[in-house]
């Protein structure tokens, strides 16, 4: 995808905020523990459905086939770290800009996907339970009705390893108003890498991450990764400290705003 021109806008509060400024790097969490857990076993289930509506008659088959291998990839698991296409949207500060006392952190796309390139996807998120044109399924009735393997797959386990990695690009439709745009890592890739997962005690549990590097060559924040962060209208803090705050930093590039997106 042509990211040339996009901007992606990450909402978030300050803790996050400051790991990114100042440690450059972003958390890529266990999708699992964030708020729409069950999203990768809906594709599953979705492409479950879409399979046994052409091959009638095999359900039983169906059902053991994908019974066997999500059981085999329920350790694999998925990490992201998640931005929207809204710009100061009232859903996205109420959801995770915590409730406007956060702020929006604005992201060049372009940048963003040349920075990842290699280490992690940028997709939009697909909103659908409908997999009935998707390719994964193809490639599962066509082992499920003639027992044989399309392209260059050694084994149907290959396939549903690539339907596990593309389940973490859908969503249900009822999230359909965030406009997600994600960057995602998956163990088949962390293990190709050779990076290893990293966890933080936090209030509510284990969170389980993947850092990501923001730095260049020199150490710094990648240029031009970051246009623009904006401020919450429900933010609380001494008017000129945020831009003290960057300035301490050694920051001079990052525009920063205020939001209009009243909430109450």
């Amino acid at each position: 995808m042509d990211w040339k021109g996009e901007k992606l806008f990450h909402y978030t509060n300050y803790v996050s905020l400051q790991g990114i400024i100042e440690n450059k790097e972003m958390w890529l969490s266990n999708v699992r523990s964030m708020n729409d857990k069950t999203e990768m076993t809906h594709f599953m289930n979705s492409l479950k459905k879409a399979v046994k509506d052409e091959c009638i008659g095999k359900e039983d088959e169906i059902d053991a086939l994908f019974d066997l291998h999500q059981k085999r990839l329920a350790y694999e698991q998925a990490y992201s770290i998640s931005f929207s296409k809204r710009y100061d949207d009232a859903a996205q500060w109420d959801r995770y800009g915590n409730r406007g006392m956060g702020v929006c952190i604005v992201f060049d796309a372009e940048v963003l996907a040349e920075l990842v390139k290699y280490k992690a996807a940028i997709h939009p998120v697909c909103y659908s339970n409908d997999m009935s044109r998707n390719k994964v399924k193809d490639l599962i009735v066509h082992y499920v009705q003639y027992g044989k393997l399309l392209r260059n797959f050694k084994n149907i386990g290959e396939v549903f390893e690539n339907a596990w990695i593309a389940s973490a690009a859908y969503k249900h439709f009822s999230f359909e108003q965030e406009s997600e745009v994600r960057v995602c890592l998956l163990p088949f890739y962390a293990r190709h890498y050779g990076v290893q997962a990293k966890y933080k005690m936090e209030n509510w549990g284990i969170r389980e991450y993947f850092p990501l590097d923001l730095r260049e060559s020199n150490g710094k924040l990648t240029k031009g990764l970051i246009t623009e962060i904006m401020i919450g209208s429900n933010a609380v803090f001494p008017e000129g400290v945020f831009e003290r705050y960057l300035d301490s930093q050694g920051i001079d590039t990052i525009q920063i705003s205020y939001s209009e997106c009243l909430l109450r």
